[in-house]
């Protein structure tokens, strides 16, 4: 929980295009829901621009859960091409583009759930919740790795961080670069 992407390149919605070619209809990128800027950000014009779906592992929990899934009968296609279904939205102004969308996702989602809006929302809260028990678990464990720290003695704490900062390791492939020199 304690990593985010930092910007939207972290998010390579440009390389799932590429990587997606041209035999293949869609791209899906799927992040932590509460971890997709909730503002402004470039991921959601590079979604828009390059016909990248953006869901939330909630999401497909949420699909998983109520079994929902793809048959001769059943298409996911609008989920899949939910990007280029947003981007064709007239009512999305081209300057809001960089405008948070996972709103429109959660609709695409909810109807593929044949669940009001409301009750969907509900469903989304309880992952919420779930997080926030998560998370509370881990700054419970990182902070009992803090008093285990405290109790180091200066030898061990010293060997921690040259581990920690690969020291050997640097100096190893230093070594290794200047030996094929003299050579």
């Amino acid at each position: 929980m304690s990593r985010t992407a930092k910007n939207q390149k972290d998010f390579k919605v440009s390389n799932l295009s590429d990587w997606r070619g041209s035999e293949n209809e869609y791209a899906v990128l799927v992040a932590p829901y509460f971890q997709y800027p909730q503002n402004k950000s470039q991921i959601y014009s590079k979604a828009l621009e390059h016909n990248v779906c953006l869901m939330a592992w909630e999401h497909i929990a949420l699909l998983l859960e109520y079994e929902v899934k793809e048959t001769e009968n059943y298409s996911l296609e609008s989920l899949w091409n939910s990007s280029q279904m947003i981007a064709r939205d007239s009512s999305l102004a081209f300057a809001n583009r960089q405008d948070c969308f996972l709103r429109k996702i959660d609709r695409f989602v909810a109807k593929k759930l044949q669940m009001e809006e409301g009750i969907y929302e509900k469903e989304l809260e309880k992952y919420k919740r779930f997080l926030v028990i998560r998370g509370k678990t881990e700054i419970n464990y990182w902070k009992n790795q803090i008093e285990l720290i405290k109790e180091y003695s200066q030898e061990q704490a010293i060997r921690e961080l040259i581990a920690a900062k690969k020291l050997n390791e640097k100096i190893a492939v230093i070594t290794s670069y200047i030996d094929k020199l003299k050579c």
